[in-house]
């Protein structure tokens, strides 16, 4: 939606809305390389976020790792990557929701893998807020890996 005519808010340019993620394909963390996923390599990111009114940096950096269980599904290791929020345009700067966002050093996300690549999901998110932590964590993750379908060769067309 367009946002509310304010002179106080930053302006969104074109370049703002250009090689941008949504929220939520934005928490999907793709790992390059070879190594194990789960590793302090993964939290090494900064993913450009347009919402549709804001455009902001989520950036990552190595806490840990940890063992999470859901009731169903997925019991293995998570990268713990603290969150950081730093606002681009969109906002208005004064506004007392994102001075708070920004001053944040204690978010967290635990990372896991989606089974047979190198992409990394949100488990579990840790957001403090004046009245206490906010959690949201997976109580069930199933994924599978396909099987590799072959490239179709000269020979076989």
């Amino acid at each position: 939606p367009t946002p509310p005519v304010d002179a106080d808010r930053i302006p969104v340019t074109e370049a703002h809305r250009r090689g941008v993620f949504d929220p939520m394909t934005g928490s999907f963390l793709r790992v390059p390389g070879t190594a194990d996923p789960i590793s302090a390599d993964a939290c090494r990111a900064s993913t450009p976020i347009f919402d549709g009114r804001m455009r902001y940096d989520l950036k990552f950096e190595f806490k840990r790792i940890e063992t999470v269980k859901a009731e169903k599904g997925y019991h293995g290791p998570a990268v713990v990557c603290a969150l950081y929020f730093a606002p681009i345009s969109g906002y208005i700067a004064d506004r007392t929701a994102i001075k708070y966002l920004i001053r944040q050093r204690d978010m967290e996300v635990w990372l896991v893998p989606i089974a047979g690549t190198r992409v990394l999901v949100p488990f579990k998110i840790k957001i403090p807020t004046p009245l206490g932590n906010a959690v949201l964590e997976a109580t069930q993750f199933n994924t599978q890996a396909s099987p590799a379908v072959p490239k179709a060769t000269a020979k076989t067309q």
